[in-house]
């Protein structure tokens, strides 16, 4: 058992959330990793699916928008959906408020997803580089190592 194993300290912008590892796969033996996500207001991640993960996210602020297989659903704190591996969905924040997450994957290996293509940030409450050619072209190749496939919004 690993008790009082610290949090990871870095965060990351990805997909516009800041994004912080909470337990990596490295910490709980690529059972599972959890990441705390803060969304400002109107941030959405692209439509996606995952191949190797489900991601369950649960509301600790404000209200989070899941958007999948056709419905559309906004969860509340203490709420909490369960996306499945290779089904399609996105999430967001289209509330006025910040929305705070805890996202679980399961197993493990989003994590190193989000050290990777996230843009890692030495002052968290500084804003985020804007996204350019070089940083997509990163993103799509990783997200292909990682089993991650950006979809069509009418596939959602």
């Amino acid at each position: 058992m690993n008790r009082n194993v610290p949090a990871e300290s870095d965060t990351y912008v990805y997909d516009g959330a800041r994004v912080r590892v909470l337990r990596s796969g490295t910490q709980t033996n690529g059972v599972f990793a959890l990441l705390e996500a803060t969304l400002l207001p109107g941030a959405m991640a692209a439509p996606h699916s995952h191949a190797h993960e489900e991601e369950t996210p649960y509301v600790l602020e404000g209200t989070l928008c899941v958007e999948t297989q056709g419905r559309t659903i906004a969860l509340s704190p203490g709420e909490t959906a369960t996306l499945p591996r290779n089904v399609p969905h996105r999430l967001g924040n289209t509330s006025t408020g910040v929305t705070r997450i805890l996202l679980l994957a399961t197993p493990a290996g989003f994590d190193e997803f989000v050290k990777e293509i996230g843009q890692r940030l030495d002052d968290p409450a500084a804003p985020a580089a804007p996204m350019n050619e070089a940083r997509i072209a990163q993103l799509d190749e990783a997200a292909s190592r990682y089993g991650i496939t950006v979809v069509a919004e009418a596939e959602l």
